[in-house]
């Protein structure tokens, strides 16, 4: 169909084009409706033959020229497939199961980059995170040459240049020209974040063709998001050595049923390869970037970010049909991050064992000398009550008892516990006829249960220090295990 059909003045010329176009829009529908394709079950819709514009330049000059609105006329785009095939259509792949089998993977490919991870609120469970996600998958429409060259009426050619995609809304992009006038549109997969409470886009989302060959294509948009994290990964009994696994899920919802576009028996989900990512990142499907900083928590850089697949519960499922349910997946992208306990593991638990050592020395005075032990264990135990207020304020706001509160609890009750023997040992040997020997082998044996304590307790808290660190390097996340094998060969391997 050459364009000096439509050069006639006046308004024929638009008359018959209009016509035209709705005639190939119902021969359009017909064919389609004979390969059982509709919008209702998955087909496209908007059925536009997207193939080349043959006679764009003479619209321009015909048809724009005589005052009529030149817009219609870049609907106008030849066809020369008449069979109705959704391959020659704007919106294709309606059904994927109908696509050619060209070799190129179904999948949709996930690569997320983690560029900031802020404070973690244990109250709320939620972490504020930056990061850019980007979804690769190859689109199987027959290729299509970006040079949209028509002849002009002096056989005169002129290109339309420059052309790009800009997303529209969440699940479609448009391939425009430089002065926004859309050519062609394309299906995208619409990405959802399951477990985010608030967020917003850095910028807009961006979508290219990586490789013309191929038809690799690339979603990719930046979020600031707060994160909800499940509530088995925000507890601290093991304060302050606590390690959190905090997690992004991330899914395609939208058009997963039975002969839609992004039907889960046809696309599966998976993660971008070295070909997706085109040396872009270290890891190509993701990583953490060197420069991130978690306030108050730190995180294992040659592991960085662990990715798997799960089974999404509440996904959508094809309810009519008998045969095998293909499940919904999501991808679950994990970062093990270790509380920095230096502040605890470096001055206030030894300064709280010094102090209980100190007050051991008290059982060195006479045993008819109660005044004086009491006098100095009670100041000791005004000490580490000062020493445990101070550190009740850093501690997190929880209804239940942590490790430190635990320890701290501890050291004080067996203060009091050196207070009460003191007493006994000096009622005993005013008021009874027992011998000084007697007194003197019991405060022996409440030194020796008091020094023996504190060395549980040290003992204690600094290897739940060593587990957490091996939880970080190796992965290791049962502790029962870990209890019951010191040497660290555990069933429980790194995901």
């Amino acid at each position: 169909y050459s364009g000096n059909r439509y050069q006639s003045g006046g308004g024929g010329g638009m008359e018959y084009a209009q016509t035209y176009f709705i005639e190939r829009q119902n021969s359009s529908h017909q064919s389609l409706a004979k390969m059982g394709v509709s919008p209702s079950n998955g087909g496209p819709g908007l059925l536009l033959p997207f193939s080349r514009a043959t006679s764009t330049n003479s619209l321009r000059s015909g048809i724009s020229s005589t005052g009529n609105n030149g817009e219609s006329s870049r609907l106008l785009m030849n066809n020369s497939d008449s069979n109705g095939s959704l391959k020659n259509y704007l919106y294709y792949g309606g059904n994927p199961a109908l696509n050619e089998q060209d070799g190129r993977p179904r999948t949709l490919r996930f690569q997320v980059v983690l560029w900031n991870v802020g404070r973690l609120d244990i109250v709320t469970g939620a972490v504020p995170m930056t990061f850019r996600i980007s979804l690769f998958w190859n689109d199987h429409s027959p290729p299509e040459s970006d040079d949209l060259t028509a002849p002009g009426e002096d056989g005169s050619t002129t290109c339309s240049t420059h052309n790009v995609w800009r997303m529209h809304g969440r699940q479609k992009a448009f391939q425009q020209e430089l002065r926004d006038v859309p050519i062609k549109a394309m299906e995208v997969p619409p990405v959802s974040i399951l477990n985010v409470a608030t967020f917003e886009t850095i910028g807009s989302a961006e979508v290219n063709m990586l490789n013309e060959e191929t038809r690799l294509m690339r979603w990719s948009c930046m979020y600031r998001a707060s994160v909800l994290q499940q509530e088995d990964n925000c507890r601290v009994e093991d304060f302050p050595h606590d390690d959190h696994d905090l997690h992004l899920k991330l899914a395609i919802l939208t058009n997963r049923g039975r002969g839609k576009i992004w039907d889960r028996r046809v696309w599966k989900l998976a993660l971008a390869t070295a070909d997706d990512a085109q040396s872009s990142t270290r890891i190509p499907h993701g990583l953490i970037v060197d420069q991130a900083r978690i306030p108050e928590f730190s995180y294992n850089k040659e592991r960085g970010l662990q990715f798997q697949f799960c089974q999404l519960d509440h996904g959508a499922m094809d309810q009519d049909s008998h045969e095998e349910q293909t499940p919904e997946m999501y991808l679950r992208v994990s970062l093990n991050v270790l509380r920095e306990s230096g502040y605890y593991d470096n001055n206030i638990v030894p300064l709280l064992a010094l102090l209980n050592v100190v007050a051991v020395s008290v059982l060195t005075f006479q045993d008819t000398e109660f005044f004086y032990r009491a006098l100095i264990t009670l100041n000791i135990a005004f000490v580490e009550m000062g020493i445990r207020m101070t550190a009740d304020s850093h501690l997190p706001s929880v209804g239940y008892e942590i490790r430190l509160q635990r320890i701290l609890n501890e050291f004080f009750v067996m203060l009091m516990m050196l207070v009460l023997e003191s007493m006994m040992v000096y009622v005993v040997r005013t008021y009874t006829n027992v011998s000084e020997y007697f007194t003197f082998y019991t405060d022996w044996a409440m030194a020796v249960i008091a020094l023996a304590h504190n060395f549980y307790i040290l003992n204690g808290y600094y290897q739940s220090k060593r587990r957490a660190r091996q939880r970080l390097d190796f992965g290791w996340r049962d502790t029962k295990k870990e209890n019951d094998n010191p040497n660290g060969k555990l069933a429980n391997k790194r995901e």
